[in-house]
């Protein structure tokens, strides 16, 4: 195997550790909350520079002098980094459909098998690891709602590159919430509850769309993505 920091001095390895070990500690979810309020916090206090629709449409280069000046603060930089691994870290629900499936399977197997081996030492278990009463898509809906949306609407406002995540996440929650329906056969009043939190989470993906359009403007190439397909 290569080893990157075969060149570096021990000043910056012990520099590049530092920031790795960060960057680790902060996909603990705990950390989650505080991360999402301080990328909301760095959009507001640069709103002036970073809310730059006029020059994305013109097709102007992805960051602008004062972006990159933002973005280079070493306090900022420590939050990007942290942010870049968090959001891969949560990132299958905004994968298309296939993969978010799979992965959606993946972890709450992960999950069961913890809560198996907590119900034979005879200790507490922890709601999404019950296998026996863990609604699957509906527990994805609550995923997106409460963690998900919130990160990838403030982390799309600070970085236009990520820009279609929030159209596959909206395509992956509606689809998330159809198998809920066919697969529990709920009451119109669950239903309707369910619809109510799905369309709240909708509106505020969709007010990241503006981004999105204007990243696709004909002076960009235009990608095109099909979200919850496949289901």
């Amino acid at each position: 195997p290569c080893n990157i920091f075969t060149a570096a001095e021990a000043s910056q390895f012990k520099e590049c550790r530092k920031l790795i070990i960060d960057a680790i500690l902060h996909t603990d979810i705990t950390q989650h909350p505080a991360m999402v309020k301080n990328l909301e916090l760095l959009f507001e206090m640069n709103s002036k520079v970073l809310s730059r629709a006029d020059a994305m449409a013109s097709g102007a280069p992805v960051l602008s002098d004062g972006e990159i000046e933002i973005f280079s603060a070493p306090e900022n930089k420590r939050l990007i980094q942290q942010t870049l691994l968090h959001g891969a870290d949560i990132a299958n629900p905004a994968k298309p459909w296939a993969i978010a499936y799979d992965w959606a399977h993946r972890v709450l197997d992960e999950y069961a098998q913890q809560g198996d081996q907590e119900k034979a030492l005879g200790i507490p278990v922890q709601v999404l690891n019950d296998r026996d009463k863990v609604n699957r898509p509906n527990s994805q809906v609550g995923f997106i709602e409460f963690l998900v949306t919130p990160f990838i609407v403030a982390k799309v406002r600070l970085f236009r590159g990520f820009a279609e995540l929030p159209e596959l996440l909206e395509g992956n929650l509606l689809t998330w919430e159809r198998v809920w329906a066919e697969e529990s056969n709920p009451n119109e009043a669950e239903r309707e509850k369910v619809r109510e939190r799905v369309e709240k989470i909708c509106h505020s993906l969709q007010s990241s769309w503006e981004i999105k359009e204007l990243a696709d403007s004909p002076t960009r190439r235009r990608r095109s993505v099909v979200a919850g397909s496949g289901a």
